[in-house]
């Protein structure tokens, strides 16, 4: 499964030229481009700030929900977000929002396996966020609903995108994981503020400690359990029951928090062809979740 193009070309002149017209103060800063998701790219801006652009015209509505909602929320958790500092409009050509946002030091976790610390601090931001969404909160159709809703997406990567990939004895253990994974009993209570792609590349870590939790894209109010995925995405078992007990998770919430783990693991295996980093973090996530027991 391969990356899928960008809509619109981004360049260094396209940005100095919506900088000299809708941010003139940071005009004259460099602009390096730092990294190009499905859905947006990363330019650093100067030494303390970056663009945060989209790539593609579905990522344009996700810029807009961050701009809203990012500093309603920053205040209220104990890691830095990436709230913006300037929200930029359309022009030369670009037909989206963008914005200028800080500029956080450190590195995405990635595959290395978290620490105790690690865990801990990120139990504490996820409570401090998992407060009651607004019921405006911004819709989600892939992220924070029913288990059942995904299992066409898990099926379709198995049969499809993973085949040669994985050995078949681990893709028939996964479907029996899967299959016990979504008989959980669902989430009922009213949703909550969830981030909806916290995975391990959108958790930095700068000297041993937790930096930030970027890329709010996803941002939705739904079931918690869906931000639990980092359980098993980066965390060995020790550093997972420290996490869990930050937590303070039920069973059943903590069962779908692997579902959800396994569900991204598999997408993140499923870009092997292109990305050799996502696949070892997604197979790392299959390995965990496999290694577990469902509680």
């Amino acid at each position: 499964m391969q990356k899928p193009a960008a809509e619109v070309e981004i360049t260094d002149d396209l940005l100095r030229r919506l900088l000299r017209d809708q941010a003139p103060a940071f005009a004259d800063e460099s602009i390096e481009l730092v990294a190009a998701g499905w859905d947006n790219e990363v330019h650093r801006l100067g030494d303390r700030h970056a663009i945060r652009i989209p790539r593609r015209s579905v990522a344009a509505p996700l810029v807009i929900n961050e701009q809203r909602w990012l500093p309603v929320l920053e205040p209220h958790v104990p890691l830095p977000i990436p709230a913006p500092l300037v929200i930029g409009g359309p022009g030369h050509g670009f037909p989206w929002g963008w914005s200028i946002v800080p500029w956080y030091e450190g590195e995405p976790v990635g595959a290395s396996p978290g620490t105790v610390a690690m865990a801990e601090q990120l139990g504490h931001f996820l409570v401090a966020l998992h407060q009651p969404g607004p019921d405006d909160a911004p819709a989600n159709p892939f992220r924070g609903g029913p288990l059942c809703e995904r299992d066409e997406r898990v099926q379709r990567d198995l049969t499809l995108h993973l085949r040669g990939l994985l050995p078949d004895e681990t893709l028939t253990a996964i479907r029996d994981r899967w299959a016990a994974l979504i008989e959980t009993a669902p989430f009922t209570s009213p949703p909550v503020w969830i981030h909806g792609d916290l995975h391990p590349n959108n958790v930095l870590l700068a000297d041993g400690d937790l930096s930030a939790v970027i890329d709010f894209g996803d941002l939705t109010a739904g079931d918690p359990a869906t931000d639990y995925l980092m359980g098993w995405m980066t965390f060995d078992a020790p550093e997972r029951a420290v996490f869990r007990r930050t937590l303070q998770a039920d069973d059943a919430t903590w069962n779908r928090g692997q579902a959800w783990a396994l569900l991204l693991s598999l997408v993140f295996a499923a870009h092997g062809e292109d990305d050799p980093g996502m696949f070892s973090i997604g197979q790392a996530g299959i390995r965990r979740v496999l290694d577990d027991v469902v509680a």
